[in-house]
C-alpha cells in the first residue's frame, strides 16, 4: 500500500522533463547566446515528452491500485 502513494520512476522522470521544459520556455526569450538558443527552442519537445512519460507512469500506478482494490 505504501508503494502506491510514492511516485514511481516514470512519474519522477516525467515531472523532471516538464519542469526543464518550462524553465527552457521561460529562458527562451531572455538568452542571446546562439548555442543556448538552439537548445532552448526545443522546450516543447521536452515538455510534451515529459507529460507523456508522466502519464504512462501514472496509468501504471492507477492500474496497480485498481488490481489491489479488486482483490
Amino acid at each position: 500500500m505504501n508503494k502506491i502513494k510514492q511516485m514511481n520512476r516514470a512519474e519522477t522522470i516525467g515531472i523532471g522533463l516538464i519542469v526543464i521544459g518550462f524553465i527552457f520556455m521561460i529562458l527562451d526569450g531572455r538568452i542571446e547566446n546562439e548555442l543556448f538558443l538552439s537548445i532552448l527552442k526545443k522546450y516543447q519537445l521536452l515538455y510534451w515528452s515529459g507529460l507523456a512519460v508522466w502519464a504512462v507512469g501514472h496509468m501504471k500506478k492507477e492500474t496497480i491500485k485498481k488490481q489491489q482494490r479488486e482483490e
